[in-house]
This record gives structure tokens, C-alpha cells and sequence, in this order.
């Protein structure tokens, strides 16, 4: 799995939102951990930009994932598949001072 277009947050972090999509680790060739699921990728996309929001990102947006077969196993039971996937961090805003006048009421 592949990030692009992302600068201020890394792979790691926007992958590690994704609950249902991981992307494959060291070993997930043994573990088989490695997976992706279409029908749940749109709620795996808003967690990432749930994330951006968190982190005074007002518009974060992702784009399309482009999914490319790179080979299936010899029983046709897995496919090996590179995700990439656009996102589009958008502008950060941090909030400055927050300052409150006038008498307060009991």
C-alpha cells in the first residue's frame, strides 16, 4: 500500500488508520495479514481523513485508488495487488488565542 501526494503525515501513520486494508509487513507473505477489501475501503479512506481533520487539516480528500494486479498464485486462490492511493492534504489551520471579555455570571 502506497500513500501519494502526502507530505505532512507518513505511509505509517495514514496505513495504521486503515482497520480493514493493511498493507503488507516484513513477513505477510507467511502471516498472510496482508489484505485488502474493496467494500470497506471507503470507511478505511474516511478514518484517514478523520485523522487529517484531527490535525487542523479543514479539506483533506483522497482520490480513487488505483489497484494494479501484479500476480496471482498458482491455485487462483490469492492475489498479490499494489494500492495506491492519492490523498490530497490540503491546507492546515491551527487555532491561535482564544481570549474571553466581559463578567462572567454565577
Amino acid at each position: 500500500m502506497e500513500f501519494v501526494g502526502n507530505k505532512a503525515v507518513s505511509d505509517g501513520k495514514l496505513a495504521g488508520q486503515m482497520k480493514e486494508n493493511k498493507a503488507p509487513g516484513m513477513f505477510s507473505f507467511i502471516t498472510g495479514k496482508a489484505r485488502t477489501r474493496r467494500p470497506s475501503f471507503e470507511e478505511d479512506a474516511e478514518k484517514v481523513v478523520e485523522y487529517y481533520r484531527d490535525r487542523g487539516y479543514i479539506a483533506p480528500a483522497w482520490a480513487s485508488p488505483d489497484l494494479k494486479v501484479i500476480e496471482d498464485s498458482t491455485d487462483k486462490k490469492k492475489r498479490w495487488v499494489q494500492l495506491r492511493i492519492p490523498v490530497v492534504e490540503g491546507e492546515r489551520y491551527r487555532v491561535g488565542k482564544f481570549e474571553f471579555d466581559g463578567k462572567r455570571r454565577p
